[in-house]
């Protein structure tokens, strides 16, 4: 399972990063009903930018979370909690 992962360094167009995270540990039985969701373990995202200040937790069904970056020596660091499905995070950086 993935628990830490590196963003490319380097700015995007426009400025902004986005992680986008798809849990596939679902469990269905013979007729394809889901039976179970294994939430994925909390995950550290490493972005090569340490203009990163903010990020947002977007979620379906879920309010929107801010979670805090932290770092510094050219690199944010920033912890997503615990997923059921699907979720990206949005992370704006400076110009």
């Amino acid at each position: 399972r993935l628990a830490r992962g590196w963003l490319p360094s380097g700015r995007p167009r426009g400025g902004v990063l986005s992680a986008h995270i798809v849990n596939h540990d679902l469990e269905y039985d013979e007729d394809y009903a889901l039976t179970a969701i294994h939430p994925t373990p909390e995950i550290t995202l490493r972005i090569a930018d340490e203009s990163l200040t903010v990020a947002r937790l977007i979620a379906p069904g879920a309010e929107d979370i801010e979670l805090p970056v932290t770092g510094g020596e050219g690199v944010a660091v920033v912890t997503i909690p615990r997923l059921d499905v699907y979720a990206f995070v949005h992370l704006p950086l400076e110009r």
